[in-house]
């Protein structure tokens, strides 16, 4: 048994330790570093891709950058759900996906606010492919950061009927492309070698109009005085609409089913030997020529846009929200740094990224087209350099449709654009009567919300 002495000293030994394990533990404790108080936001884009973009915020944001804590909302009918957001509670969402045609209302309407300023922001900008630059800008401000080119028509062929019919290159005008479906469909080879979408909704016939319009010379939809330059027989714009009524009822290389189709079913067609012609963004050419989705696997190849060799370009971007803002400058100045990782042009950015897995084909940055490991990534898929030319001639969608900065672009196109261009498509109005009804729609909706400054 233990002496009364030596249980004493074993009381005192034991007191001592935890006298200096209490002291070195609020050393250690003071001499931590502080975490600040983490700043939590939102990104809200469309659902598609929502897991590998999820696992990327987490992976490479979230674990990396513990003072900025960002959750992704995907939602599925992205326009309604974010504008019912916007009306009801707005300081849910932070930073938002927006579209050329969407900027302009939702800067009026006070959802979003402009990056100008913002440390880094000149840097970033000046590495934007010119031709994508317009498309931040409304009103003199800049109002996002762009991702990945949202679509760049390209032609698409199938080089195998092409040569069965008697050709060995693929069509460098519009009466050459004509010539050639003829030649197709008259050799018995095929009944319809045109496949384009002329849907009245997403990926759509108005824009296989601006295809069609900017490969035949068009420039601008509107001038700077916002004067049409498509009510004319001869302009552009009146042929082009012209010229994809006859290639349903007068040359017949086209079926009418077309009113139905979008840019994803015409591709779909190509890619099941149904077409021999249809155009694409470069984000379907890794499927086009695979084996395991596409039965003409080999025989589909890229070719520029017929004619001017002019097509137009739609960027993704992403905004910061003015709800964000009002929140403070900490949480404006938090929403940059995400924003330029989640959009910008660096190499570890989420643009880089996703491009990198060939889940685009295309960026909005000079930089990032020009690096050797993405090339050599595209370059399993597609020419790269034909790409490069075709971006050459690739014209902003705001540069040759100018409704598209105005606040009434949604209902011009949704209420007059697309119901007269498949009219005049349908028959049921003249080329003439479908073009002027657009004008006038275009006239009335300019009367209520007014125009801005060319």
């Amino acid at each position: 048994m233990l002496s009364k002495s030596a249980v004493t000293k074993i009381h005192a030994t034991i007191i001592a330790v935890m006298i200096i394990a209490v002291t070195v533990g609020i050393y250690y404790y003071k001499t931590l570093p502080t975490t600040p108080n983490t700043i939590e936001l939102t990104v809200a884009n469309i659902s598609y891709q929502s897991n590998w973009i999820q696992q990327k915020i987490e992976s490479e944001w979230n674990a990396k950058h513990p003072d900025i804590h960002v959750t992704y909302l995907p939602l599925a009918d992205y326009y309604t759900e974010i504008v019912n957001i916007f009306t009801s509670t707005p300081e849910k969402v932070d930073i938002v996906r927006t579209n050329p045609g969407y900027m302009a209302a939702w800067a009026d309407a006070g959802w979003i606010t402009n990056i100008d300023g913002l440390e880094g922001f000149n840097d970033t900008f000046s590495k934007v492919e010119p031709s994508r630059r317009f498309e931040l800008l409304y009103n003199g401000k800049h109002y996002g950061l762009p991702t990945y080119t949202g679509y760049m028509a390209i032609l698409l062929y199938n080089e195998k009927y092409l040569q069965q019919a008697g050709f060995d290159h693929p069509p460098g005008t519009l009466d050459e492309f004509l010539q050639q479906c003829l030649a197709i469909k008259n050799q018995g080879i095929m009944e319809y070698p045109m496949a384009w979408h002329l849907k009245g909704s997403e990926r759509r016939i108005d824009w296989a109009w601006y295809e069609f319009t900017l490969m035949k010379g068009g420039e601008t939809l509107y001038d700077d005085n916002w004067n049409p330059t498509y009510l004319n027989p001869g302009s552009p714009g009146y042929e082009s609409l012209q010229f994809i009524v006859d290639c349903i009822h007068k040359y017949k290389i086209m079926d009418q089913a077309a009113v139905e189709w979008d840019t994803f079913k015409v591709v779909d067609m190509l890619m099941k030997g149904d077409c021999v012609f249809a155009p694409a963004d470069p984000f379907h050419l890794p499927n086009v020529n695979d084996p395991e989705t596409s039965a003409e696997a080999g025989n589909i190849k890229m070719a520029l846009m017929p004619q001017s060799h002019y097509t137009w370009v739609k960027t993704d971007q992403f905004s910061i929200t003015k709800a964000c803002r009002d929140k403070g400058a900490e949480y404006y100045e938090a929403a940059w740094k995400f924003l330029r990782w989640f959009c910008g042009p660096d190499n570890n950015s989420l643009t880089y990224m996703y491009a990198k897995e060939a889940l685009t084909m295309h960026t909005c940055y000079t930089s990032l087209n020009n690096d050797p490991t993405l090339r050599a990534t595209w370059s399993q898929f597609m020419n790269v350099s034909l790409i490069d030319e075709q971006a050459e001639f690739a014209q902003s969608l705001q540069d040759f449709s100018p409704a598209h900065k105005t606040k009434f672009y949604l209902p011009w196109v949704n209420d007059y654009l697309i119901p007269n261009l498949q009219a005049a498509i349908l028959q049921t109005k003249t080329v003439d009567d479908a073009l002027h009804a657009i004008h006038q729609g275009f006239e009335t909706l300019a009367m209520e919300y007014g125009l801005p400054e060319r």
